[in-house]
This record gives structure tokens, C-alpha cells and sequence, in this order.
């Protein structure tokens, strides 16, 4: 489960190329001006085979990760330290 939110100036493509496909995405968007909004944030991943859900906040979107983890899953958070910063 991955809870991903990055910064719309940084080069997304390359990050979301190495990105596991077999994984579950919970897309956000870091309350930042910077910030890529969650919808086009999927819509990239989506072009390198990456799916999963837009949520409205980083919190809704770990959340979801959380309700849908089960106890020997792992639940990633990143893309941005902005991203984490909303979590820890």
C-alpha cells in the first residue's frame, strides 16, 4: 500500500517508473501550494501501470491505506517529505 503525494515542480515521471505496479496507491496531494493535485497525480501513475484512488487529503489517504492494510502488509508513505510530514 502506497500512500504517494509529490510535488508538481519535481520530475514525476521517473519516480513513478520505479514504482511497483502490484501495489495498491492511495494518491494525495500535501497541503502545499507545490503540490500536484491527487487527480493528475493518478492519471501519470496510470500511464506506467500504477492504480489506485485520489483522495482529498493526506490523512483520508492513509486512512484508506490503513482500513484496507491487513497486519502483515506494509504501508508505504512518500513521494514528497511533505507527504510524510502530514502523517508523522
Amino acid at each position: 500500500h502506497f500512500v504517494l503525494g509529490m510535488v508538481a515542480d519535481k520530475d514525476v515521471d521517473r519516480v513513478l517508473a520505479i514504482l511497483p505496479k502490484k501495489a495498491t496507491y492511495y494518491f494525495c496531494k500535501a497541503n502545499i501550494p507545490r503540490g500536484m493535485e491527487a487527480q493528475m497525480l493518478e492519471e501519470k501513475a496510470s500511464n506506467f501501470g500504477l492504480s489506485g484512488t485520489s483522495f482529498s487529503s493526506v490523512s483520508d489517504a492513509f486512512g484508506a491505506a490503513k482500513k484496507s492494510a491487513d497486519a502483515q502488509d506494509l504501508v508505504f508513505i512518500g513521494g514528497s517529505v511533505f507527504t510524510v510530514a502530514e502523517v508523522v
